[in-house]
């Protein structure tokens, strides 16, 4: 939780080595969420795709997890998972993700928290949504040569813009 002292959690305590998963390929929302769902099950022992595919799926009914800006955070709570997951992919040519803003959707952070780990799950959306809302964001996640620098790029301090106003540090949620 955000306090008066600092400005909340960051992707850095989620993000470790297999965060960051291959590129994307596939050409449909309903395709992407099961390409998304079959890369963070092979990342996480004991998580079946079919159960993410049905998280995700679940989750993107009840409307869009795509926040505008080239990202969506497609996110679901499992009885399987055994802590919080985060995973970070691209997809380099963007996909019509239903975002209100109507720009393809080309860097998909993936959520994954076990069903009793409410808290987390909605701090880790609260960090994303911060990350996410940086000037200049999407075009340095693309730029990112390979997995590693991605990841280095995920939790690196936020970039100031020169002559940007200075933002405070504000607990939105």
């Amino acid at each position: 939780m955000a306090t008066a002292a600092g400005p909340g959690p960051s992707l850095a305590q989620w993000i470790r080595p297999g965060s960051v998963l291959p590129d994307l390929t596939a050409g449909s929302a309903a395709g992407l969420l099961d390409e998304l769902a079959d890369c963070v099950a092979r990342s996480l022992p004991g998580v079946a795709s079919a159960a993410l595919r049905f998280g995700f799926a679940e989750r993107e009914a009840l409307g869009t997890t795509a926040v505008g800006g080239g990202f969506a955070i497609p996110h679901c709570r499992l009885a399987g998972a055994r802590e919080l997951a985060l995973r970070v992919a691209r997809h380099p040519a963007g996909v019509d993700f239903g975002a209100l803003d109507g720009q393809p959707v080309q860097v998909f952070f993936a959520v994954v928290a076990a069903t009793s780990s409410a808290t987390a799950h909605l701090e880790a959306l609260r960090a994303i949504a911060r990350f996410v809302r940086q000037p200049g964001t999407l075009g340095r996640l693309l730029a990112a040569g390979g997995p590693e620098e991605l990841a280095e790029r995920l939790v690196a301090p936020p970039v100031k813009e020169p002559g940007a106003p200075r933002q405070a540090e504000t607990a939105d949620v």
